[in-house]
């Protein structure tokens, strides 16, 4: 049996851009302060950089994901949602409502339905940059308002913070990286360009994004959304999360075979699966697997997987996640107490997740899993 591969390389590029932007905030936050240092308390002063410092790294956040909605705004995109942390404005029948929702590997986003494709193609340079470009204006503004400021009062220091809070967003999310769990801008940005087949991909998953605000279920949208990509593709992360959307379809539509022969496929192939996408996967295999039956040892060799733990604590508030985290409670550890306190959070976390209708598809597959805990006792 072919093992799962993983992926757990932290880039160079990364680790350097982490050592460059250390040095920068130690000289740029000590020049910032250095006004206050005379007379006042060395950690007074070490706690107010940290708060503004985390404050304008907050502002950024929403400016950055802004920077998206107006980059989207202006290349003919509308709007479906907006989310900063875990607090989510999203489009739902026509009506804006608030929702609370997160993803592994990210502090924001704003996801918007695009235009028609023409001759193959939309526009999603502009759109997937906008982000890395508004943090990237406003950090000149800013430059230019510091000088507004006596160099020893808080209006300084906060510009230059929120100076530098806009260079360090913009720099982390405009230069391509592949983060393990997610990918930046830059990198969607750079699989996009002049790739007709990533193109499609990126416009099928936000009509589909579009469509469960209103309403509707994987399974009764065009299959043809989902379309199976290339083999040569899969090695691009754009193309081959629309094999892991395939997936969910299979998944939505009843079709569990096809679906684990999918999952199988995707784990152990050369491909450019991100690690969000991998840890989802793992979590539809389980739980397949395990309403199969007699795959008790396969389970708990991909249960040992760090990776899955780690992921498991940073999207407790996943309803997929607390799903798979059910069976395994139910199916395999035969655990009715576990599984109990797990089917209550899954209906807390149900109560503010975005899309009604995967809320209801994964009500579907608990009942799957209690008739098959009934059918083995």
């Amino acid at each position: 049996m072919k093992k799962d591969k993983k992926v757990n390389k932290i880039p160079f590029t990364f680790i350097a851009m982490c050592l460059g932007i250390g040095m920068l905030c130690g000289i740029v936050m000590g020049a910032a302060f250095d006004g206050f240092m005379e007379g006042n308390n060395l950690l007074l002063v070490i706690g107010a950089e940290l708060a503004l410092f985390l404050v304008a790294y907050y502002l950024h956040l929403i400016i950055h994901e802004a920077g998206h909605f107006v980059a989207g705004l202006i290349s003919g995109y509308g709007f479906s949602s907006f989310r900063v942390g875990s607090i989510m404005f999203i489009k739902e029948n026509g009506q804006i409502k608030i929702k609370k929702h997160s993803v592994a590997g990210t502090a924001g986003q704003c996801l918007m339905v695009p235009p028609k494709m023409v001759d193959g193609k939309f526009p999603v340079i502009f759109y997937n940059l906008g982000g890395a470009l508004l943090n990237l204006l406003f950090a000149v503004i800013f430059v230019l308002l510091a000088n507004i400021f006596d160099r020893s009062s808080l209006g300084y220091a906060f510009s230059v913070l929120m100076a530098l809070a806009g260079l360090i967003t913009a720099i982390t999310n405009g230069i391509p990286l592949k983060l393990g769990m997610i990918n930046n801008d830059g990198s969607n940005a750079r699989e996009l360009y002049k790739n007709e087949e990533a193109m499609r991909v990126f416009h099928n998953q936000f009509m589909t994004v579009a469509a469960l605000g209103d309403g509707k279920r994987l399974c009764d949208m065009p299959e043809d959304w989902f379309f199976m990509p290339s083999e040569a593709g899969l090695k691009n992360s754009i193309i081959v999360s629309g094999a892991v959307f395939r997936v969910n379809w299979l998944v939505d539509a009843g079709r569990r075979e096809e679906a684990l022969e999918l999952i199988n496929h995707l784990l152990v192939a050369d491909s450019a699966l991100i690690g969000l996408h991998r840890c989802l996967l793992t979590c539809d295999k389980i739980t397949i697997l395990l309403l199969q039956g007699g795959a008790d040892e396969h389970v708990r060799n991909l249960l040992s997987d760090k990776q899955l733990d780690v992921f498991f604590k940073q999207m407790k508030n996943n309803i997929s996640v607390v799903r798979a985290q059910y069976a395994v409670a139910l199916l395999l550890d035969n655990d009715e107490n576990k599984a109990k306190i797990l089917r209550e959070h899954f209906e807390k976390c149900a109560n503010t997740h975005p899309y009604a209708s995967e809320i209801h598809a994964e009500r579907e597959m608990i009942d799957l899993i209690d008739r098959k805990f009934e059918e083995n006792e």
